[in-house]
């Protein structure tokens, strides 16, 4: 898995793509085996509630927006099942 993000006062946003999705492999045809059960810890955001929306980058469309609870930790989100990659919005 790769993931990238930026953080800024009361926003984050991060993408995160399967490492065997990669231009080698959508030319070779390949399939590339879905991640499951990925966990991904945004640290920096404020304990307390947060609104998450979940973006397919394919389409370039909000696919759900969701309530979620940070902890001094940060904020752990567990993605969906991921062949290519998903980008999301963090707003405390």
């Amino acid at each position: 898995m790769r993931c990238i993000g930026l953080a800024g006062r009361n926003l984050a946003l991060v993408w995160v793509q399967n490492g065997e999705h990669i231009l080698a492999s959508i030319m070779d045809k390949r399939p590339v085996s879905p991640a499951e059960g990925v966990k991904v810890t945004v640290q920096g955001t404020p304990a307390g509630e947060c609104i998450v929306e979940w973006w397919d980058t394919a389409a370039g469309a909000i696919m759900r927006t969701t309530r979620e609870r940070s902890t001094p930790e940060g904020l752990m989100l567990e993605l969906p099942s991921l062949a290519t990659d998903i980008a999301f919005k963090i707003r405390w």
